[in-house]
């Protein structure tokens, strides 16, 4: 009995997003009552433990908005202020060819991205750089997708953040783990990107730098949430990649202007996130001023009044 309760939920999320071709939020609802009914009629589950979870997980959805917002907030900034495109261009003309660049895209800008700003958003950053490179759009769409290989640290770490809450594990402790176990998966996507971009011949040419960058930024996204910021796993893993990968055609560089302006903003993120979650004093005054200082949500909006300034962005 208590299996076939646990498991209802996700059979009424199943029916009606595949079946019945619900909304998310229409069938997060209904997956929702599911729950509760299961817990009212089940002689083994307490239904008076039904109002405290559900202000527990108010209190989670409300944690993993603020950030979403946030990120959400800085990505339409910055885009509204020409920096994603001037990023875009830039990358186009740094690397003509396209097979080098959806390595570029799968292990460096689509990661960033999702690592920053979460919500599916390297997809729309990655899809047109693909897109203006060639690629024809089901190929560009899949390669995109395939840069969502940091998830766990997407929009700064929110899906680990709501996975520790609900398993008990520390936030650093889970992330930890979840990084050893992607280690090698870094580099298989950047040989299947490889493969789909160009088939064997692009691997001959291009295998050894995609083995390469997989197990830097494997290795670098394990190195970051144990030793230095969990929440920054996932972006400052893919900007090393990123930066390795431009570094190799650095004569390239020389010849172009690089997009400063469009990228201060993100390095001003990553530099308050590493100082605010870095020596235990900072962190001591942080959490004094209030919870609404914790975390990485008040970063990222501070982030983007600095992208708004910067860029000249005002109020449609």
């Amino acid at each position: 009995m208590s299996y076939a309760v646990g498991a209802a939920p996700f059979a009424v999320a199943a029916v009606a997003l595949l079946v019945l071709r619900w909304s998310a939020g229409r069938a997060g609802a209904a997956t929702l009552a599911a729950a509760a009914l299961g817990a009212l009629l089940s002689p083994d589950l307490e239904a008076g433990a039904i109002p405290g979870s559900l202000a527990e997980g108010a209190a989670i959805c409300a944690r993993v908005l603020v950030i979403l917002f946030g990120g959400l907030l800085l990505h339409n900034v910055l885009s509204r202020g020409g920096a994603v495109g001037e990023v875009t261009r830039f990358l186009d003309r740094v690397e003509p060819d396209r097979e080098a660049l959806a390595l570029l895209v799968v292990l460096g800008v689509g990661p960033f991205f999702e690592s920053v700003t979460g919500f599916g958003l390297a997809v729309v950053i990655g899809a047109p750089i693909l897109l203006a490179a060639g690629f024809d759009p089901l190929r560009a769409a899949v390669l995109a997708c395939w840069s969502q290989c940091a998830v766990p640290w997407g929009a700064l770490g929110v899906g680990t953040t709501v996975g520790a809450d609900l398993s008990g594990l520390g936030f650093g402790e889970l992330s930890d783990v979840s990084a050893l176990l992607s280690l090698p998966l870094f580099a298989l996507y950047g040989l299947a990107s490889l493969v789909l971009a160009g088939g064997a011949a692009a691997v001959r040419r291009h295998g050894a730098e995609a083995l390469g960058l997989g197990l830097l930024a494997g290795g670098a996204t394990l190195a970051v949430s144990v030793l230095l910021v969990p929440e920054l796993s996932g972006a400052l893993a893919a900007a090393l990649a990123a930066g390795v990968f431009l570094l190799r055609r650095r004569r390239r560089l020389r010849e172009l202007r690089p997009p400063v302006r469009a990228v201060a903003p993100y390095a001003l993120l990553l530099i308050l996130l590493v100082v605010a979650t870095g020596p235990p004093a900072v962190q001591a005054a942080i959490e004094s001023l209030g919870p609404a200082l914790t975390g990485p949500a008040p970063w990222l909006f501070l982030s983007a009044l600095a992208a708004a300034a910067l860029l000249a962005v005002t109020p449609a």
